[in-house]
């Protein structure tokens, strides 16, 4: 099933030519825009989240230990 989304002509005509570059069709063009800009917003989340939940000392103890020369 398809559907119709409206958009200028100008848009439809960049989207268009951006596939084209890619080799996909405007909608597998359209479905790798979605699936990147997801990525993205996962990615910034876990940023996020990792600023407010900074490393703690046993953490660093423990990356400490697991990088040092105790596994050689």
């Amino acid at each position: 099933m398809t559907t119709t989304i409206r958009v200028s002509p100008q848009v439809r005509d960049r989207l268009k030519k951006h596939a084209k570059t890619y080799g996909h069709t405007l909608n597998e063009h359209l479905e790798a825009l979605l699936d990147e800009e997801e990525k993205t917003m996962r990615f910034e989340r876990l940023a996020q989240e990792m600023k407010l939940n900074p490393p703690d000392d046993s953490y660093r103890a423990e990356t400490e230990y697991w990088q040092s020369d105790a596994w050689n």
